[in-house]
């Protein structure tokens, strides 16, 4: 009986970890993929701009 309540334990500290584990390492992704996509706006507003300018050159 105590052998069991000692092993379940273990077993729940390391279902928790796992557990904590996986909304770290998703939180991340999401962290990044945000970063990513704020990369991705300003590289098509600095794109945007170039191209205005280009055509306001040529004007």
């Amino acid at each position: 009986m105590l052998i069991a309540f000692v092993f379940n334990r273990h077993l729940r500290c390391d279902l928790a970890r796992v557990v904590g584990a996986n909304i770290w390492l998703t939180l991340r992704y999401i962290k990044r993929q945000g970063e990513q996509e704020a990369k991705v706006q300003k590289v098509r507003l600095q794109c945007k701009k170039n191209i205005e300018s280009v055509l306001f050159i040529n004007r």
